[in-house]
């Protein structure tokens, strides 16, 4: 008698996985009125550039200051950067 039971409920949620995963769902598409455009960059700016960066890794410090030093306004308080008289100056 436990055992009819045990089968048909396994059965029926067997059944109803079997259902949820064939289904096809439709996602709603977004239509153009719907989303509205936005402008990330400065009008005076190209676009991609960066005024200030603020690093939060020894690494990440010494790649951009090899890259454009001039961006780099701020650097984690770690002995190797305190250090470099490159990051003098930088907190």
């Amino acid at each position: 008698m436990k055992t009819d039971w045990l089968v048909k409920s396994l059965g029926l949620i067997l059944v109803g996985a079997i259902a949820a995963c064939s289904t096809d769902s439709i996602a709603p598409e977004a239509t153009n009125s719907e989303v509205a455009p936005t402008e990330t960059a400065a009008p005076d700016q190209p676009e991609g550039s960066v005024e200030a960066v603020v690093t939060l890794t020894s690494l990440t410090s010494d790649i951009i200051h090899n890259l454009d030093e001039d961006v780099l306004v701020g650097i984690p308080g770690r002995a190797i950067l305190t250090e470099d008289e490159r990051f003098a100056g930088i907190e």
